[in-house]
């Protein structure tokens, strides 16, 4: 198992307007109740046929979805589930390896056919605006429950195109949504940035911070076992469970 820290989050974004405290607040919660209906929760299955990954998805009409490419990269199957619907089959229908993202359609047609969350241009974000961001992070397979997190947008990179935000968010959340102030998606939540070598390297010469030739996972794994390896040898693990009782 890949162990990861909190990475931030790296999309798209654009505009939202300010409102006083409470009316911010039942916004939110308005928006939230509108858009709940058409976020995913998405399942990618392994040639063994068990769930290997797991991430969110979100409509976007005509039967796609939009959702985060390393989500389903590998898969050999896809599901998603809609809130209060079963699981349906997808397939990737479209993929861009730049940005990490890729396109869902429905293989067959979900008991409740979800309304497509309304586009945002992102040319007019500014620094400090508000975001909301819907996923399903640590998600049970067997009963996933969508949260929501907020923040506000952190950091431009205007030449790149991507921004960061500082919502709190988890593994999961890949290919959620990131709502403006009106409800229109801004954006696609993007975890895990460096944890794949290859998608760390395009990312970061899109960004124009150039490439390298550093295997960042080997390097974290060694380093994890090498102080689980120091941690053993020098600590009485009994002795402090013993402590703990």
């Amino acid at each position: 198992m890949r162990r990861l820290g909190t990475m931030t989050a790296i999309l798209v974004l654009v505009i939202c307007t300010l409102a006083p405290p409470g009316a911010r607040a039942q916004g939110v919660v308005n928006l939230v109740s509108r858009a709940t209906p058409s976020v995913a929760y998405v399942v990618s299955f392994g040639t063994d046929g068990k769930p290997h990954e797991s991430g969110t998805a979100f409509a976007i009409g005509n039967g796609l979805l939009l959702t985060a490419l390393h989500v389903v990269a590998t898969a050999t199957k896809v599901t998603v589930q809609f809130p209060t619907q079963t699981a349906v089959a997808a397939d990737v229908v479209g993929i861009d390896t730049d940005q990490d993202v890729a396109v869902l359609h429905l293989a067959e047609t979900p008991p409740s056919v979800p309304a497509a969350l309304p586009l945002a241009s992102s040319a007019a974000v500014q620094l400090g605006e508000s975001v909301t961001v819907l996923g399903y992070p640590l998600a049970s397979p067997e009963h996933p429950t969508l949260t929501v997190t907020q923040g506000i947008v952190s950091a431009l990179n205007v030449e790149s195109k991507f921004l960061q935000i500082d919502a709190p968010i988890n593994p999961g959340n890949s290919g959620g949504p990131v709502l403006a102030a009106d409800g229109r998606v801004i954006g696609t939540y993007v975890h895990g940035l460096f944890a794949d070598d290859r998608q760390r390297a395009v990312w970061l010469q899109r960004c124009g911070a150039g490439t390298s030739n550093v295997a960042y996972e080997n390097l974290i794994e060694h380093t994890l076992d090498s102080l689980a390896a120091h941690l053993a040898a020098h600590i009485d693990i009994d002795r402090l469970l013993k402590l703990a009782r």
